[in-house]
């Protein structure tokens, strides 16, 4: 059986969980690389090394735009904290790192940066290229004393690419879209009036023609939620940071078609009825009483926050409900 000890064999001494001896050397950034996106192959996620450091310079290939790294690994079966992607079988490509492992150990140049990031492109392992993930991750596993791995890093343009069309899918699937409007000063009107009915949503009730807001293609019934990334929430507000902005102004705009004012009318009025008979319970991340929309967390706990704190949550990564701790479902369920 593996890892069984045989008769008369001695205990190997006790080996650090992990350690730093990992060297970078030579960093280089190419100039161009696809990016891959999908789903993580079963790969290295847990990261051992001996304290001790591997011989030889460990310089990158000579012309080509890559990095070396080296990790000591005195046995076989020792992985060093990486799972790779599954899309682009011909690529193998760091997908995640491990916190805490050998690779995301900081590199030597004294930067934050973990020794192998995500995006990172696996071209060789000890000379050897890998034909697919799975290769790749057998041959880092497999490997015995210095392990020399060759990167190619990816730009921060490919990731910036990657999240932009994730943007615009998103947008597209809430039928929203983002409008630039130019504003030469911060005294110069947009041209657009909010609809009075409404106290915790924008949503537009006229605009002017020939204006900033009818060339940004506003019409009657449209909903602002942002200006410039930032939420939107009361037509008062709304009006002020418009007011406020200068130069080139982003606003994303909930289209007519996709606004339901008879639950906005209706939410509010809950809001108002809660707050007159003094049930209405503060926001439980703010400690406020909610004045901006009610939004319901999206785990289905049918807990309720403020706009604000929601969004902000969200934005830092936090998936469970601060109340119940139901998780917000995640978009891929498979995990490595």
């Amino acid at each position: 059986r593996r890892g069984a000890k045989k008769q008369g064999e001695i205990d190997e001494p006790h080996q650090p969980m992990f350690d730093t001896s990992m060297r970078l050397t030579w960093p280089r950034w190419p100039s161009s690389a696809s990016s891959n996106n999908g789903d993580e192959s079963p790969g290295d996620n847990l990261g051992a090394t001996s304290p001790m450091s591997c011989g030889g310079d460990g310089a990158a290939t000579a012309g080509g735009p890559d990095e070396v790294v080296e990790v000591f690994k005195p046995r076989a079966g020792i992985r060093i904290g990486i799972s790779l992607m599954r899309s682009c079988p011909a690529h193998p490509t760091v997908r995640t790192v491990l916190p805490g492992s050998l690779a995301a150990q900081r590199r030597s140049d004294g930067s934050d940066a973990p020794i192998i990031s995500t995006f990172d492109r696996i071209l060789a392992i000890n000379g050897d290229k890998p034909r697919t993930a799975r290769d790749a991750a057998a041959m880092i596993r497999d490997a015995q004393g210095c392990v020399r791995i060759r990167l190619l890093r990816k730009p921060p343009v490919f990731v910036a690419d990657s999240a932009l069309k994730l943007q615009r899918r998103w947008r597209q699937r809430r039928g929203s879209r983002i409008e630039i409007v130019w504003k030469a000063a911060a005294a110069a009107a947009v041209g657009v009036a909010f609809s009075d009915a409404l106290e915790d949503a924008a949503v537009v009730a006229s605009v002017v023609p020939n204006s900033l807001a009818s060339d940004a293609a506003l019409h009657p019934g449209d909903r602002l939620v942002a200006v410039d990334a930032k939420h939107v929430g009361s037509p008062r507000e709304a009006a002020e940071m418009l007011r406020q902005a200068r130069g080139a102004v982003a606003l994303t705009v909930v289209e007519a078609a996709r606004v339901d004012q008879d639950a906005l009318l209706a939410s509010e009025r809950r809001r108002r009825a809660a707050e007159a008979d003094g049930t209405a319970e503060p926001c439980a991340l703010c400690l406020e009483v909610p004045r901006s929309e009610l939004v319901a967390w999206p785990a289905g706990c049918e807990h309720h926050f403020c706009a604000r704190c929601t969004y902000k949550a969200l934005d830092f990564g936090i998936r469970a409900c601060p109340l119940c701790r139901a998780e917000k479902p995640r978009l891929h369920a498979d995990e490595a």
